[in-house]
């Protein structure tokens, strides 16, 4: 398991969790997960999928009623609908930025994946279908709201010499490209 890749990704759910749902967080230790092991309980999860020339990755992010509950009482207006509804659109956005977060931070060392919106599941003791054949990581985390999960699978190669020095390149022409002699305001 690239480490290089899997330090953006739990920071991008830590940043957004903790921002966005106002999360106090704690992480345990990460284990391997077999592939036939379903979740256990009523669980919706964000599947998000990431390919690459040569690499291939994805990520869930497993939730339980409760926790959803908690962060749906911090993000939404008071009174929403059936959990259920809002459950799946809650974990479809926050997977979303999840997404776009861990998307940014990995293009700043190399990695250049496309990434398909998340699949959502919602259900009892289901598989998850991640789309690599290497090891799943699951990293098992405790909130102010309870406990849930992050799962990781990355196939391919670590990043080049070659990759990196391009994407110092791409970072430094971009952070000059932000600069302006010009104020606006």
């Amino acid at each position: 398991m690239q480490i290089n890749f899997i330090n953006p990704v739990l920071g991008a759910c830590t940043d957004v969790l903790v921002s966005m749902a106002d999360l106090k967080l704690k992480v345990g230790k990460p284990y391997k997960r077999k592939p036939d092991v379903p979740v256990t309980g009523k669980r919706v999860t964000g599947l998000i999928s990431m390919q690459g020339k040569v690499r291939r990755a994805s990520v869930a992010i497993v939730f339980s009623d409760e926790v959803l509950a908690y962060i749906a009482e911090k993000m939404l207006p008071k009174g929403s609908v059936e959990m259920d509804s809002v459950a799946i659109d809650l974990v479809g956005e926050i997977s979303n930025m999840i997404l776009g977060r861990a998307k940014g931070e990995l293009e700043k060392i190399g990695y250049d994946f496309e990434m398909a919106l998340p699949t959502m599941m919602i259900g009892y003791d289901y598989l998850i279908p991640h789309q690599t054949s290497s090891p799943i990581l699951r990293i098992p985390y405790e909130s102010s709201g309870g406990a849930f999960y992050v799962e990781v699978c990355f196939d391919g190669p670590p990043i080049s010499p070659e990759e990196a020095k391009a994407a110092e390149l791409r970072q430094a022409e971009s952070s000059t490209q932000e600069k302006s002699d010009v104020e606006l305001f």
